[in-house]
């Protein structure tokens, strides 16, 4: 074999493994949209908002340029149980019950809604997410309870704090998916 055909072989063979190298390079930075959930893509300007929230499909995240992280759209639960919740109350002895709230949450697919998930709680874990769905809702357990004059008819008293509870979470991209309260004497408990 000649000198010519010896580098023209290498040269074929750098060629075929440069092309392969970038091949792997670009499946490696190529990433799909899991199903029930979004990915933040940020880094470079992407608007006015610097970030870009793909919901289906996938993306070349450029490297050194942009950097990604995934949202689950997964519902979770939450639940409250509280003691000591006072009423606001006419009636002598009747003034303090343990109100126990169970609901479904989750990020809203909804695009303003993922936008200002993206925005608000981005870097927040699922427990922490948990967790300020929880305080928005104790709060507004607390507060319903300690200033509304109701009879013991609670719906009208659920659809307060779910309402009032919901507007809160908006600011965050989340929804309750589903909402209710149990009510007792807390000296039953």
């Amino acid at each position: 074999m000649a000198d010519s055909e010896v580098l023209l072989v290498m040269v074929g063979v750098l060629a075929a493994l440069s092309v392969l190298g970038l091949i792997g390079a670009y499946a490696a930075r190529y990433k799909r949209v899991p199903s029930n959930q979004a990915m933040i893509v940020y880094g470079r300007t992407f608007g006015p908002k610097g970030f870009r929230v793909l919901t289906r499909g996938g993306k070349f995240i450029v490297p050194i340029l942009e950097s990604f992280v995934f949202l689950s759209l997964e519902p979770f639960e939450v639940d409250l149980d509280l003691g000591n919740v006072s009423l606001r109350s006419a009636s002598p002895g009747a003034g303090v019950v343990r109100v126990r709230a169970t609901g479904t949450a989750r990020i809203s697919p909804d695009s303003r809604d993922l936008d200002r998930a993206a925005s608000s709680i981005l870097n927040k874990t699922p427990d922490q997410i948990r967790a300020l769905a929880q305080s928005i809702l104790q709060d507004h357990i607390r507060r319903t309870f300690g200033a509304a004059a109701f009879s013991p008819s609670y719906p009208a008293i659920t659809e307060v704090i779910r309402t009032g509870a919901q507007a809160d979470l908006n600011e965050f991209g989340v929804r309750l998916v589903s909402f209710s309260l149990t009510v007792r004497p807390e000296e039953d408990s």
